[in-house]
């Protein structure tokens, strides 16, 4: 494929897919991205499972980099068609667009439709505040300025969104960078499938008069036939046939263990559906899931959902054809507070995490819990993927994963047999101490 042909394709929206939730630079100089390679060198790492692109308007800018950065992909910004943007910004998964140095940089019109899918701008300058160059603009203005400096005072005056990191030289360096990114990605970890954004109206109209119904006493009870919402515990388990052994499987390569064949269970719970294609232990009685591509490709099994946002974001993808394909789903923040009071500060349960505090609840007489390697397992994140980056995403941490798991674990009657080297690990040591 040519160069040419690969910026056209990329400027269509049909270009490069990211793999995670991604961070995208765009700048207009070498000295603009040269002032925040530490970051950048930082991110390449992988230390944490998020993408990374780098974009600029001028070709020979973009070879630069291309040079400069070869760890990451270097992408034209999308051409003008509202649909187009959005392809873009879908394919490379975009939760957070970083401008260096000049707000200028992103036209009025990209502004727009990062607005629509609630996308947030920061702006950056990795070699002093005084190269930040805001604009008064109405269309969408960056949530933060950031700037490393040889001060770190944040109360000098000026406008309240700055946020400035020390550095001895006003460079940034490793130091300042790492500080930098603590703050950056977990912009990229926000859940915005629902709040703050405005497009799709009209099936995100659709989905919320939907989900009024479903409030309502009189209109929800007259749905039930294609919409099934579970609004208790003791509902979900008598639709489960009340399971005595309960078999969760998270994505991790665990997930595939031989050990799995002679386990008998009566109710099987899985996370999201790359498992589909894998052709092992398919047939799920509830799915956990936040994911849009999910709700769309189960349809045989109960929707496993954690909060108002993904109910919301799930009668919008499937409500309109639930006269064809029924719709069942249960919300963990509606089955009681022990199932969501915990302190998750920036961050949010992974749906493994959500699918043992359910399972928990259900009260079986035996849980068994395999594919929650807690990305620690030798042969990557999920089985056969080599390629996946062995990490969490940014939305989501370990030491407050195994903290909330544990909670609910501690609180369990029954037996538990656990499945994988890492998990089982923690859980020893945690139940020993």
């Amino acid at each position: 494929m040519t160069r040419r042909l690969k910026t056209l394709l990329t400027q269509s929206g049909f270009g490069s897919r990211a793999r995670a939730p991604s961070l995208l630079f765009l700048g207009e100089s070498r000295a603009a991205f040269d002032a925040v390679a530490p970051a950048l060198e930082r991110l390449a790492r992988g230390e944490q499972r998020v993408d990374c692109f780098l974009s600029a308007t001028d070709a020979a800018l973009r070879a630069w980099l291309e040079q400069r950065f070869p760890s990451f992909i270097t992408v034209p910004p999308p051409f003008g068609f509202s649909s187009t943007r959005a392809s873009y910004l879908r394919r490379l998964k975009v939760r957070t667009v970083i401008l260096l140095e000049r707000e200028a940089v992103l036209s009025p019109a990209y502004a727009t439709n990062l607005k629509k899918r609630a996308i947030p701008l920061v702006l950056l300058s990795g070699r002093g505040a005084t190269h930040l160059e805001p604009v008064a603009r109405s269309v969408y203005a960056p949530e933060l300025l950031v700037a490393v400096d040889q001060t770190g005072d944040n109360d000098t005056p000026g406008d309240a969104r700055l946020r400035r990191f020390p550095s001895e030289t006003g460079q940034m360096d490793p130091s300042s960078a790492a500080k930098v990114l603590e703050l950056l990605i977990p912009l990229a970890g926000r859940n915005v499938k629902w709040t703050n954004r405005s497009d799709k109206r009209i099936r995100r109209w659709f989905g919320q008069q939907l989900f009024h119904a479903l409030e309502n006493a009189y209109l929800s009870p007259r749905l039930r036939p294609y919409v099934q919402r579970f609004e208790t515990i003791e509902a979900l388990s008598e639709r489960l046939e009340n399971p005595c052994t309960i078999l969760c499987l998270g994505n991790g390569p665990s997930s595939e263990s031989p050990r799995l064949n002679d386990v008998p269970y009566d109710a099987l719970f899985r996370v999201n559906h790359s498992w589909m294609a894998r052709g092992l232990f398919t047939k799920a009685d509830v799915v956990f899931t936040g994911g849009q591509s999910t709700m769309r490709a189960v349809k045989s099994a109960i929707l496993g959902l954690q909060d108002e946002v993904g109910e919301k974001a799930l009668l919008m993808n499937r409500g309109p054809g639930m006269l064809r394909a029924p719709i069942e789903y249960v919300v963990m923040s509606r089955l009681g507070s022990s199932l969501t009071d915990f302190d998750w500060g920036q961050h949010r349960p992974t749906n493994g995490a959500a699918m043992i505090a359910a399972a928990v609840a259900l009260k079986p007489k035996r849980l068994v819990i395999a594919g929650v390697d807690l990305f620690q397992h030798p042969e990557g994140s999920y089985p056969g993927d080599k390629s996946t980056a062995n990490a969490y995403t940014p939305a989501h941490a370990l030491d407050k994963e195994l903290a909330f798991m544990f909670l609910h674990l501690d609180q369990f009657a029954g037996e538990i047999v656990i499945i994988g080297d890492a998990l089982e690990r923690e859980w020893r040591e945690h139940a020993g101490g």
